[in-house]
């Protein structure tokens, strides 16, 4: 039988490189100690040899991995590139012309129409997206649960919004 600390150190090598090879280098510290409290939280027996827990931390990894890179996608979405940033017009707003007034009135209304497509609980969802909210805000505001019925909501909200916009000549 290993030691604790034996097995720590096994598994930590293991874990460290499947981490390194499927989230690179700089996640791999971090999702190797979220693998590593997991064991510790869920009260493994850590008598038994490494590579009898190596298979259970692999997978424990693989889903932590996912996890880790889904958050890093959606952080990346929320991030906008500087060079990728539109160009802030600071002049008063005295200061545009009539054309781009009208313009931007006509915008306003054809989002107001939009949004009158949507039920009130749509609404709500679109509202709290472009206010920037995440998922857990926009659940807590709503008093919905998390899950598939959540996600059915969400992608119905974007959809029949992105329906509406595309019937007053905006391409979504």
């Amino acid at each position: 039988m290993a030691t604790n600390e034996t097995v720590f150190e096994t598994l930590d090598d293991t874990l460290r490189r499947l981490a390194r090879s499927w989230a690179g280098p700089d996640a791999a510290d971090d999702l190797t100690q979220k693998v590593m409290l997991l064991i510790v939280e869920k009260g493994l027996p850590l008598k038994m040899a490494a590579k009898d827990l190596t298979g259970w931390a692999s997978q424990a990894l693989h889903r932590v991995t996912g996890a880790h890179r889904r958050a890093t996608r959606r952080e990346r979405a929320r991030t906008v590139a500087l060079d990728a940033a539109p160009e802030i017009d600071e002049r008063p707003a005295a200061a545009h012309s009539p054309q781009e007034h009208l313009e931007a009135q006509a915008r306003a209304a054809a989002l107001a129409r939009a949004m009158r497509c949507l039920t009130e609980e749509q609404q709500q969802i679109i509202q709290k997206l472009t206010e920037g909210a995440s998922r857990e805000e926009i659940v807590a505001a709503l008093g919905v649960r998390t899950g598939a019925a959540w996600r059915l909501k969400l992608w119905r909200a974007k959809r029949r919004f992105q329906k509406a916009l595309a019937a007053e000549g905006y391409a979504v």
